[in-house]
């Protein structure tokens, strides 16, 4: 599993919530693709919560460098997009559900790779001018998550989601696959 969303938003208490229900989960691998902002909020909580449970990190995690997020000037740097996808695609490569929050063009190349590489993309957009919520639409995206609950996409075009929805369609997911 993995998480993306806004380099911008280094606070992000939903994204807090996500990573510490995630980890209360059995099974998940969570892959930290070194970035910061929401993926970051997602994956220290993530983090801690399986240190207080004393879970085996070893199994829990998994690392993916991310040169893009060394300098904050990159994450605006449009140039380096191809870059990021060359860089990315491996980690792709190893993910199965990617939880896509608000985020800028970095995100966006993200679940365009995402998309690609055959994974399930859950989106959690919370902006109503967000330049990613053509994704909302995207009948391949939408057909992936109508198996798994033919609500939420309906819940999250009316800007309606909750981590807790977020949750439930991963333990469908886990339920089914």
């Amino acid at each position: 599993m993995f998480v993306t969303g806004s380099h911008d938003n280094a606070k992000n208490k939903e994204a807090q919530q996500l990573g510490n229900a995630l980890a209360e989960e059995t099974g998940i691998i969570l892959i930290d693709g070194q970035s910061t902002g929401v993926m970051r909020c997602a994956t220290s909580a993530f983090l801690e919560k399986c240190v207080t449970e004393k879970k085996d990190i070893n199994k829990h995690l998994k690392f993916f460098a991310n040169p893009y997020s060394a300098n904050p000037n990159f994450s605006n740097d449009i140039s380096l997009i191809p870059m990021l996808k060359q860089w990315r695609t491996p980690l792709f490569k190893e993910t199965q559900i990617v939880i896509a929050f608000d985020g800028g063009m970095g995100t966006k190349a993200e679940i365009e790779i995402a998309k690609d590489m055959g994974c399930i993309i859950i989106p959690y957009f919370k902006d109503k001018q967000s330049q990613l919520l053509p994704f909302l639409f995207d009948i391949e995206i939408i057909r992936k998550l109508e198996i798994y609950d033919s609500q939420y996409i309906e819940k999250a075009k009316r800007f309606e989601l909750q981590i807790a929805d977020v949750i439930d369609l991963v333990k469908e997911i886990f339920r089914k696959i």
